[in-house]
């Protein structure tokens, strides 16, 4: 993990993380506030029991005049990085659209994350890159719609199979966040036990097949499943999207779902 120079860095990590658009408007909420601050009259001290206030009122003055700019300028780099990775990791979904297979098991951890995040992008998350995790880290990227909050786990294994410890660390992680999803992506697959292991719980696990069934949708579309013609969840009216069966007798195939499962569980065949 990269080692943060202090509150510089700090504020260029909190604009890249954000979208780039909210980035953008934080900056210029940062600089109104600290301009405010920066530009405010000292009233004159009427007595020496005033100094002491008059003296604090000044040191925030003079920090307000140097952190004015600073502040906007730290967000807004961090908001020209947060829109260069998210146009790569669109360039990446693109790509590998036309082949899945070939293009996730070429590339690299960290464009495995972009490409993930940018596919849960199209299908109307908000997503945050947490930018920590490394080839083997814990979450990755943090999805949020609505005032439900999903963790993804990214784990980009040719050959291993994701084993159940994976899967019980994040469910950990979810308790102590208080996330109501989580999901585990992989290129390969899972063991039994990781499997087993969700029964009952809030976790998707979405190996290699599924999610190359999901990129495959993204050709010639604005999100991450195609929708069924316009057609409306019968039970609660919101957009049915594309899913994959993950176990049972119906493994492997593709069926029509509500798009805010788990909280509706309507499904449709293809």
């Amino acid at each position: 993990m990269r080692r943060r120079n202090g509150l510089l860095d700090e504020l260029m990590d909190i604009g890249s993380r954000l979208p780039w658009g909210v980035a953008v408007v934080l900056a210029i909420v940062s600089f109104s506030a600290l301009h405010y601050w920066a530009t405010r009259t000292a009233p004159v001290p009427g007595s020496l029991a005033t100094l002491g206030a008059l003296a604090d009122r000044q040191l925030v003055t003079v920090l307000a005049s140097l952190l004015q700019y600073v502040v906007p300028i730290c967000l807004l780099l961090g908001a020209v990085v947060s829109w260069t990775r998210r146009r790569r990791g669109v360039d990446l979904l693109e790509k590998a659209a036309a082949d899945p297979a070939r293009s996730v098991h070429s590339m690299q951890w960290q464009d495995f994350e972009r490409l993930v995040g940018a596919n849960f992008e199209r299908s109307g998350f908000d997503v945050e890159q947490t930018g920590g995790g490394g080839a083997d880290g814990g979450v990755d990227l943090i999805l949020r719609k609505g005032r439900e909050t999903t963790l993804v786990q990214c784990k980009q294994w040719r050959a291993q199979k994701v084993g159940v410890k994976t899967v019980r660390e994040l469910y950990g992680v979810m308790a102590a966040r208080g996330a109501a999803h989580g999901m585990v992506v992989t290129v390969g697959d899972f063991t039994p036990d990781a499997l087993e292991f969700v029964s009952g719980r809030n976790i998707e696990l979405l190996n290699g097949r599924i999610l190359a069934d999901m990129l495959r949708s993204c050709e010639g579309s604005e999100g991450h499943a195609a929708s069924a013609d316009g057609r409306s969840c019968p039970k609660c009216g919101a957009r049915m999207i594309r899913r994959t069966a993950r176990k049972g007798p119906t493994a492997g195939q593709a069926f029509w779902g509500c798009e805010t499962y788990p909280k509706c569980r309507a499904t449709a065949p293809i």
